[in-house]
């Protein structure tokens, strides 16, 4: 037993996926299973029940999940504290976010994390959607917050899910269609509809002007906000419809505001935090850990 099959076998158990945990630790599918392999081998127990398309803890592996994660944790500190008295320092971490994205969460995160590494320098920067990976790419930033569709990050890019959240048709409580429970995308052909401008929601709006396309809906009649309380004003003074994560709804959302559900698979989002692919901060995976608590 290594770390290196531990760091393995924490990524699977959180993300329960051998993808997504090879995406995460930069290692190839195959050699997850193989360090998973090597682990159960040496415990003399199974610690994933593994199905056709699903992969999930035993009994085993969860009662060994609750003391990797704080083993792991100690020994990323330990390192960072070693390079730190090397060096004379601990490094530096910078933070890039957006409106309204794990508000409720991300600083408390920020001051763990800054208590675990005291002598490591963190600095947040507000970042839009339209430049977050951009300014990951460019190293302006080591790790972002951002939405991403169809579970597709751009090239360079690695990035670990923190939360699964569902588009809603946002509305003013007085339209014809807040009384109702749900909708379909069928019911907003003809609706004037609201969204940011491109210039700041970068892939959402795509996203939504590819939405317009596949249903059938008039992406001439929306209305471009340059920012969350200018488009969340619009929907107050009932100018039309956006279609927002819930995410965002509980930082700009009031009284004045109705959220219906809406159908189809294509309502999924996946929050990210997001870092470069190739030389990105060694202070990573400890700032990381946090986010298995979530």
């Amino acid at each position: 037993m290594d770390i290196r099959q531990l760091q393995c076998f924490h990524a699977v158990a959180s993300s329960q996926s051998f993808t997504r945990a090879g995406q995460s630790t930069l290692r190839t599918r195959p050699g997850i299973r193989y360090q998973i392999g090597c682990l159960e081998q040496s415990l003399g127990q199974n610690l994933f029940q593994r199905g056709h398309n699903s992969i999930s803890l035993t009994e085993a592996g969860r009662l060994f999940s609750e003391r990797v994660r704080g083993l792991l944790l100690d020994y990323e500190r330990i390192v960072l504290q070693a390079k730190g008295i090397g060096t004379g320092e601990g490094g530096a971490l910078t933070i890039g976010f957006l409106d309204g994205v794990l508000m409720q969460t991300l600083p408390g995160l920020i001051r763990a994390f800054s208590m675990a590494c005291p002598g490591v320098r963190v600095k947040t920067m507000h970042v839009s959607l339209a430049h977050m990976f951009d300014a990951i790419l460019a190293g302006e930033i080591d790790c972002g917050f951002a939405p991403t569709f169809e579970h597709i990050s751009p090239v360079g890019i690695q990035s670990q899910v923190v939360l699964r959240d569902r588009m809603v048709a946002v509305m003013s409580e007085d339209h014809p269609f807040a009384s109702r429970k749900n909708l379909s995308l069928s019911h907003l052909k003809g609706q004037p509809l609201l969204s940011l401008a491109e210039s700041i929601g970068g892939l959402g709006v795509k996203w939504h002007k590819a939405l317009c396309v596949k249903f059938g809906l008039d992406s001439g009649l929306t209305e471009y906000s340059p920012d969350f309380p200018s488009l969340f004003m619009a929907i107050g003074m009932g100018r039309g419809i956006a279609i927002q994560p819930r995410q965002i709804l509980q930082e700009y959302g009031n009284a004045r505001i109705r959220a219906l559900e809406l159908e189809g698979e294509d309502m999924e989002v996946e929050f990210v935090v997001a870092w470069r692919a190739e030389a990105s901060s060694p202070l990573l995976p400890t700032f990381l850990q946090g986010f298995n608590r979530i």
